[in-house]
């Protein structure tokens, strides 16, 4: 609910909050390699939304993503924590939303159902990601 609270600037509490929301959302928007660092896909969402959209992964496979023009929040989990299923499963969630289309999929593609290599770099599988939303 956090993310969709800064993702629409409203907190529920105050308009000075809803201004904190605002200017942190704005920030992070503006300068999104402060959040993620380089070759992430937080950096990518960020960087191909113009603005409308904030990501960030956290500690144990969390992953976060902001809105702005939806006012919506979205948080994964991934058990494990592997970096490449969050990102894939990111990926999925921003497609079915139809946010990816905004975004610019070829984009994300990286992220997208990535190739799995071993240590040689021979290619031994595919992650395909399978995420069925539903209204609660």
């Amino acid at each position: 609910m956090m993310w969709a609270r800064l993702a629409g600037g409203y907190s529920g509490e105050s308009a000075a909050k809803d201004a904190v929301l605002g200017d942190i959302f704005s920030a992070m928007a503006a300068y999104p390699e402060m959040v993620s660092g380089t070759g992430r896909l937080d950096l990518a969402i960020a960087r191909l939304s113009d603005g409308d959209c904030i990501a960030k992964a956290g500690v144990d496979g969390i992953y976060t993503v902001g809105v702005k023009s939806r006012g919506l929040g979205i948080a994964i989990k991934v058990a494990d924590g592997a970096l490449s299923v969050l990102y894939a499963t990111a990926v999925a969630v921003l497609k079915q939303l139809k946010v990816v289309e905004q975004l610019n999929e070829l984009s994300l593609s990286r992220w997208n159902d990535p190739v799995i290599r071993n240590l040689r770099g021979i290619e031994v599988g595919q992650l395909k990601t399978r995420v069925s939303l539903q209204r609660s």
